[in-house]
């Protein structure tokens, strides 16, 4: 080692010694002086700090950096983990592992607007700090600080590689969602968003538009746009100190006088339920409840599913003081449930939305049909899923699930041994395929017990028969389907989460009508016909329709302006917890 240290001295005045030094001589020195620097870097007893080696590439620094990825979280700038090894590596190993975003003479103005779309990703619903913010921020400003003297190669590519990081996970983001909470979807629905980000990245580093690619990769979520414009709105009430609450007190009516009025009117002109035209700032300070209050607390109670009175009732002061932080999280949470749906090709799509407890049929983008459901009660949610509705049975049997033969069927037949007989309820013997069939009166219904039930209960069509004259098939895993129902009462009722996971729907004909558009052998004249008569007929579609049974509790009215849900499930804090997480 001590002689490869002279040589490299010795070999420092090279060049004025070229016309008298042999030429074999400088080739010895040469090759002496390489074998020198291959024994500096990779000897294990010489620990070379980074700044203290020249400064090398940032192409090599980036091959040297990302060498070995082999999953997602095996990358770290400083204390920053990388959530895109992998997409990362790919992106570098295809451009020879040039950089994109800085170059050896410093940063791209490509960069810098990056910085300002991870600082407007707050307007879609995301935490510009899960996206290395402050460390960009402090990276670039130290790289563009002319005092700094010092070989700044080692920041160069923490920053680049930070971008890259930030843009492929807020890609990912605005595509699939952030949240853990996916919906289950089919096995025929296929999800390859990620391969799709290195497109938009490579395009991004020849064109530059970050903020429209943003834009591109989620304008397929549906409602988005408009949930955009409410959450704009909120962060503009939130960065304003919010609102002040409303304290308790007797249920105030038009005509009444109190000294809440004033709080109550701002609060209703911050959320425009309350036009700010139609109150000068000395009716805003009059304790009266006028005409003007009353309709703005009707419009308030329809935007948060409160029953229509316009009183002010504790129901609706207490929807009035929930914090606008609050009404952000639930409007961030919206946005990711949106861009977590698969989606699929094609003009017809079903959705259920369980807090609405609402059915859409969707042709071409716009809404063709809409009808009230019944859902799952809270005991026995409807689950969220997306699937294909491949065909439909009408005037179907209903085999009756074993926990309603438990609850219902048995303790009835203790009472009343016509229960089965006024029902159209028969009895087949299990693994039978309705051919072996059990006379009810060969069965001791006093001592019988669940476990002992070697039968199964199929009811027959009728108007007594609890899928009504249509069941909608949706092969699932947890045997949801939708169907009609004889208790057409149930959806005059506002909160209709009543049924035992399955969906009801209000206009049966109306959605066969609508799935079978376009299917030449099924008019709706010889529909109804089998409805009548009572046939059962299975009818296949053509072409299987998507249908997403989705829970949000954020819906955006004609008007733009939000609509609350309850949150029937009680599932909103753990998934925000996850969102934020």
């Amino acid at each position: 080692m001590n002689y490869h240290f002279y040589c490299v001295c010795e070999l420092e005045p090279i060049s004025r010694e070229r016309q008298t030094i042999p030429k074999t001589m400088l080739n010895h020195r040469y090759y002496a002086f390489l074998i020198c620097i291959v024994l500096l870097t990779t000897s294990p007893g010489l620990s070379l700090t980074r700044t203290a080696t020249p400064a090398t590439g940032i192409a090599d620094q980036i091959r040297l950096r990302i060498k070995g990825v082999d999953s997602q979280s095996s990358m770290r700038v400083k204390k920053e983990r990388l959530s895109t090894g992998q997409l990362i590596h790919q992106f570098y190993l295809k451009r020879d592992f040039q950089p994109a975003w800085i170059t050896s003479s410093g940063i791209q103005p490509l960069a810098t607007e990056m910085r300002r779309a991870i600082q407007h990703s707050r307007f879609d619903g995301l935490k510009p700090a899960d996206y290395h913010i402050s460390s960009i921020s402090n990276l670039i400003f130290i790289l563009t600080d002319s005092s700094q003297a010092q070989n700044l190669t080692d920041k160069k590519v923490d920053l680049e590689l930070l971008l890259t990081d930030s843009f492929l996970q807020i890609g990912r983001h605005l595509q699939s969602g952030k949240g853990s909470h996916k919906s289950q979807a089919s096995s025929s629905f296929s999800n390859k968003s990620d391969d799709k980000l290195l497109t938009y990245l490579n395009g991004v580093v020849i064109s530059g538009g970050i903020f429209s690619t943003f834009d591109e990769l989620q304008s397929n979520s549906t409602g988005s746009e408009g949930l955009r414009r409410i959450l704009g709105r909120y962060l503009r009430i939130q960065k304003k100190g919010g609102w002040t609450q409303i304290p308790d007190g007797k249920t105030l009516r038009k005509g009444d006088s109190d000294e809440r009025m004033p709080l109550i009117k701002k609060r209703l002109m911050l959320t425009g339920d309350l036009a700010s035209a139609h109150h000068a700032p000395a009716r805003i300070q009059s304790l009266e409840f006028d005409s003007a209050v009353e309709l703005a607390i009707f419009r308030f109670q329809g935007r948060h599913r409160i029953e229509k009175s316009g009183t002010l009732d504790q129901k609706t002061r207490h929807a009035m003081n929930i914090p606008v932080e609050r009404r952000v999280q639930q409007i961030r949470l919206n946005m990711d449930l949106r861009r977590q749906l698969i989606r699929v090709p094609g003009n017809r799509h079903l959705f259920v939305n369980i807090p609405a407890m609402e059915l859409r049929a969707v042709f071409a983008g716009k809404t063709a049909l809409a009808m009230p459901v019944v859902v799952g009660k809270p005991e026995k949610p409807t689950p969220v899923f997306s699937d294909r509705v491949p065909f439909l049975v009408i005037n179907p049997y209903w085999y009756i699930p074993p926990d309603f033969v438990e609850h219902e069927i048995l303790p009835a037949m203790k009472h009343d041994s016509n229960y089965l007989a006024v029902r159209g309820i028969r009895l087949f013997k299990k693994m039978s395929a309705d051919q072996q069939e059990v006379d009810p009166l060969t069965i001791d219904w006093k001592s019988l017990v669940p476990k002992e039930v070697d039968f199964y209960f199929r009811q027959d069509p009728g108007w007594y028969n609890s899928l009504g004259t249509v069941k909608f098939i949706i092969p699932n895993r947890q045997h949801i389907y939708l169907h009609d129902t004889p208790s057409k009462n149930l959806f005059k009722k506002s909160y209709r989460a009543l049924s035992s996971g399955c969906i009801r729907v209000a206009h049966p004909l109306d959605l066969v009508s609508f799935m079978l558009d376009g299917e030449i052998k099924w008019p709706q004249t010889k529909i109804r016909h089998l409805m009548q008569t009572g046939g059962q007929r299975k009818i296949v579609l053509s072409k299987p329709i998507p249908i997403h049974v989705v829970y949000w509790t954020v819906l955006v009215d004609q008007s733009g302006k939000a609509l609350f849900l309850p949150d029937i499930y009680d599932l909103e804090n753990n998934l925000i917890s996850k969102l934020n997480g």
